[in-house]
């Protein structure tokens, strides 16, 4: 046995070389693929268990199925399935197998490997049907192979039944004994060298003895292996320590539960977590992953004393619970705490969150600067745990989240790499700008502690951006010169966007009025980052997406309260000033954020509403792309103009799904300000996108005030497309159009009256799709003619 090949001697000596290589390369030496492989070793499998049923001797069998040595290992599962499925027909031939320790530890795996069930995220099990043949693979997991190992055989052979075969078996394992030398240490039956020790006595009679055992039908006596007491002090040490494994394993496992439900939680188990945590915090892992996992249990379990454990736990451990968190805020930058939502796997978080539970339970401003110390470092990662307490943070002290937001944003600027410039120079600015950080953070703390007046909102380094084209002879010389004098620092603004963003469950302007401060604090950055300096109609080439959601979304939520020229001045010129693809990527943030405040709410009046959405949607139509879209009238939409389209229209659109409307009833009874500016958006634009998300918006609930809108929108694209049967057919826009008129007449039919100004214009819209062939057009025709 080695690397690349397994042997199995025979009783007469023969032996037989399995290759790991082959059971690789020989099936891609046919051109075979893997689902060619499979269908053939499944064909091999199924031909030989016939075979043996039909009375073939089992010994010809196998050996036509390993055909010459060396065999692909694949073979010798083959022959595995053959020798378990077929017993006791193949006790004989299973000799050389069983007596292989190797082969003995490796099938130990594969029931594991057989019955494994892979989660079906995609459905695709539903879809996917194994072709008709003379083979399933639902008949061959059906095996009794399937459902056993190999050295569980070895128990069969120390019954009288199969003493003929005991001495050759014997004599093969003395052999492989002989071989493979005596066990280590740690060795158990994963190893081949104790395997061959543990066979020997499995198979040897005087180590089994007459049992009586409780079954469902009374006492039963059966046979029992007693190991011998030399085997049972080897694996005792081991026993031990899986049975401390698992011990820690399952408090780990109930730590990481208890973090995110707190009724899984109760002084008593806080009380042991933290008993735990300070018996294993010294004791290795078995390796690097599973120390960092119990790592974080320790932090976790820190967490829950301060959460659940009470005032008497938490002063007993209290020491012990901040130098805890003091080693999870010292852990190394992991990039996945950027993007990696929740606590879990993410230790500086937990300690965040725990130090604000701390000073919950009892005011300390050593507790209060280690938050500003969290928030002001390099890292982000205590942004995931501001998320769940920074509600927490302004009930104990409404300034805590403003100190705590302004230390990060001064450790989200920070010092460029030059590369043409020596790294010693670079690790000069890296001190001094963690010096600034100190200070800032040092202001903020001597403010709290009411000994100087509130610090101003940081200034983010300049983030200009280029068009993405570079036409311009005025754009390439501002590059030039841009190369030319690189800036010394320049703002992780992903980094603030993650703390801005997690801020937002405390975004309520009517009790944190500072709130418009921060927006007015960055909004000249972020209108620069956006390009706002570009020509007319440029696309910037890069801008900064992550910081984009969390600042619109902070920009929308402080509207409530402000009249509509202060919603001008204060929001909605720094959205209409950007050009391209920056105003449609930002409008559609912006109107997000906006639909989110005002349905939700009522905080945000109509007249405010529907200005702001009547401003974005004519600026969009003064656009270029939207003027493209009018003149192509293609099936397809950019990826930009897509979802600003869908946004104005009250519709979710992204890359990898249909858009998809995110009002409900409720909110549909408050559509109505908004009817006249979607009506004039579907005129404006009659293309398939406009119609499907229109039609996605008015099929929530339609209403008789919708009837003018879906007889405008359909009008403007019957003009556009008087005889694309593709649209209104293929695409369904006739059938859906029809549906929603179908509607309306079932709710009021008086609004169809042959004298009703509106009933001249939807028999000639019937008309016109009844002879393009939209055959529900029919239906509501013959409805109207029921009304007189």
């Amino acid at each position: 046995f080695g690397k690349n090949a397994m042997t199995v001697i025979f009783p007469d000596g023969t032996e037989k070389v399995f290759s790991w290589y082959q059971s690789y390369g020989w099936p891609r030496n046919l051109g075979a693929g893997p689902s060619v492989v499979a269908s053939a070793l499944m064909a091999l499998e199924a031909w030989a268990h016939g075979k043996i049923e039909k009375g073939e001797p089992v010994d010809k069998i196998v050996a036509d199925v390993i055909g010459q040595s060396p065999a692909p290992a694949a073979y010798l599962l083959v022959v595995v399935d053959l020798l378990l499925s077929h017993w006791p027909k193949t006790h004989t031939a299973a000799v050389p197998f069983v007596a292989c320790p190797e082969l003995l530890c490796l099938d130990r795996h594969r029931v594991l490997g057989d019955n494994i069930q892979m989660p079906d995220i995609f459905g695709l099990n539903e879809i996917q049907r194994e072709p008709a043949g003379l083979v399933s693979l639902a008949s061959l997991k059906a095996r009794p192979s399937r459902r056993s190992t190999l050295d569980q055989m070895l128990d069969l052979y120390a019954m009288e039944e199969y003493s003929a075969d005991r001495p050759a078996l014997t004599d093969l394992l003395q052999r492989a004994a002989t071989r493979l030398g005596p066990p280590q240490k740690q060795s158990d039956l994963g190893d081949s060298e104790f395997m061959v020790l543990h066979a020997l006595n499995r198979i040897d009679p005087k180590y089994w003895r007459k049992a009586t055992v409780e079954t469902t039908d009374g006492p039963e006596e059966r046979w029992e292996y007693l190991a011998p007491q030399v085997e049972r002090d080897h694996l005792k040490p081991l026993q031990d320590e899986i049975q401390e494994r698992n011990a820690n394993a399952q408090m780990e496992a109930a730590i990481r539960i208890a973090l995110n439900d707190v009724k899984r939680s109760s002084p008593a188990f806080a009380s042991a977590a933290v008993k735990w945590a300070q018996v294993v915090v010294n004791k290795p892992g078995r390796d690097e992953t599973a120390q960092w996992m119990r790592d974080e249990a320790i932090v976790t379990a820190a967490l829950i004393a301060a959460r659940d454990g009470g005032t008497d736990l938490i002063a007993a451990h209290g020491d012990w619970i901040r130098e805890t968190f003091g080693r999870a805020f010292k852990g190394k930058n992991d990039p996945a705490h950027r993007t990696r939502n929740g606590l879990h796997y993410n230790p500086i978080a937990i300690a965040f969150v725990g130090t604000v539970l701390l000073l919950r339970n009892r005011f300390d401003m050593a507790d209060v600067l280690t938050l500003l110390e969290a928030a002001g470092n390099d890292n982000p990662a205590a942004a995931q745990g501001f998320y769940y307490v920074a509600g927490v943070l302004a009930a104990i002290d409404e300034r805590l989240p403003r100190a705590v937001l302004r230390c990060a944003f001064s450790a989200c600027v920070q010092p460029s790499r030059q590369w043409d410039q020596p790294e010693e120079d670079y690790k000069v600015g890296r001190e001094t700008r963690r010096r600034e950080v100190g200070d800032a953070i040092k202001a903020e703390f001597a403010w709290l502690d009411g000994k100087q007046a509130e610090p101003e909102w940081p200034a983010f380094e300049p983030w200009r951006t280029h068009p993405r084209h570079r036409f311009s002879l005025r754009e390439r010389r501002r590059e030039r010169d841009d190369d030319d004098t690189k800036p010394e620092q320049y703002t992780d603004h992903q980094a603030a966007a993650l703390w801005l963003g997690k801020a937002s469950s405390i975004f309520d302007v009517a009790q944190r009025p500072w709130l418009r401060d921060v927006a007015r604090a960055y909004s000249t950055w972020t209108k620069i980052a956006n390009g706002a300096e570009l020509d007319e109609d440029d696309d910037p080439s890069r801008i900064p997406n992550e910081w984009n959601y969390a600042y619109f979304n902070l920009l929308a939520r402080s509207l409530p309260g402000l009249t509509v020229p202060q919603v001008d001045e204060f929001a909605l010129r720094h959205v209409l000033e950007l050009q391209g693809e920056a105003f449609l990527d930002v409008m559609t943030i912006f109107a997000r954020s906006v639909d989110d405040v005002y349905f939700n709410g009522t905080d945000l009046g109509d007249a405010e509403a529907t200005h702001i959405r009547a401003a974005l949607a004519r600026r969009l139509m003064t656009s270029r792309q939207w003027e493209w879209q009018r003149r192509d009238l293609s099936n397809s939409i950019t990826t930009h103009l897509g979802p600003a389209i869908a946004g104005l229209l009250f519709n979710d659109f992204g890359t990898f799904e249909p858009a998809k409307c995110y009002l409900r009833a409720k909110g549909i009874d408050r559509l109505e300000p908004f009817l006249p500016l979607l009506q004039e958006l579907a005129e404006s634009g009659p293309f398939l996108f406009m119609a499907t998300t229109l039609l996605n918006l008015l099929e929530v609930s339609p209403r008789p005030t919708h009837l003018p809108l879906i007889c405008a929108a359909a009008k403007s694209c019957l003009a556009a497309h008087p005889d694309d049967r593709e649209f209104w057919i293929g695409q369904a826009i006739g059938r859906r159009v029809c549906s929603v008129i179908e509607t309306i007449l079932a709710l009021a039919p008086k609004l169809f009256a042959p004298e009703e100004l509106a009933r001249r214009a939807i028999d000639d819209l019937l008309g016109k799709l009844i002879r393009l062939g939209v055959a529900e057009a029919h239906r509501v025709e013959e409805a109207l003619r029921q009304i007189q």
